[in-house]
């Protein structure tokens, strides 16, 4: 009888232990997949980031224009042509969200072929397709800009991004394919107010 008791007991620690063992090791695994998806983004996110914040203009001609929520486009100075003044000879770059593709496309300096000579001054036409668009972030379910509009003296200032990352975005969320939601506010630098 006491051996029974004896075996009944240590089949009882035994099982704790391997459930201990499973659970430890499926949080590990969970973690480790939220880790290296943050890992593959959060560069992304602070690359545009960074370009935001190098944006430049005026309240005539925002440094950054948000044409739709998936959409981002950066009014950069051009060094070497361009003058502060004239808001119509400046380089602008661009982010976009592509749904279809789970991605985020680049559009580089020297792909606006056409600026608005008026107010706004904003880029009118865009190169596309294949050496003009570089994809940045790949398994991307969302990404979302909005511009802080109607805030007394920061109209256009400030730029908040949300990106929704995944293992596999065409795939639905588990425990091994965790989403991961990333969110920065960046205000530009050099965007006059008057």
């Amino acid at each position: 009888m006491e051996l029974l008791i004896a075996v009944t007991l240590i089949s009882m620690i035994l099982v704790c232990i391997v459930a201990v063992d499973i659970a430890s090791r499926k949080f590990f695994s969970m973690s480790d997949y939220e880790s290296r998806v943050q890992n593959e983004v959060s560069p992304v996110l602070e690359m545009i980031a960074k370009q935001v914040s190098k944006g430049y203009g005026n309240n005539m001609g925002p440094g950054v224009y948000v044409p739709s929520n998936n959409r981002l486009e950066i009014r950069r100075f051009n060094n070497t042509t361009a003058t502060y003044e004239d808001l119509t000879d400046d380089d602008w770059i661009a982010y976009a969200f592509n749904n279809s593709a789970k991605s985020i496309i680049a559009q580089g300096v020297g792909n606006c072929t056409a600026i608005d000579a008026t107010p706004p001054y904003r880029c009118l036409s865009w190169r596309s397709g294949p050496g003009f668009e570089e994809v940045i972030a790949k398994n991307i379910s969302s990404c979302n800009f909005t511009v802080a509009n109607n805030i007394a003296l920061n109209n256009n200032l400030w730029i908040t991004i949300n990106v929704t990352a995944m293992r596999d975005a065409t795939q639905p969320m588990n425990a091994t394919n965790p989403s991961i939601n990333l969110n920065t506010t960046v205000a530009l630098r050099s965007q006059s107010i008057r």
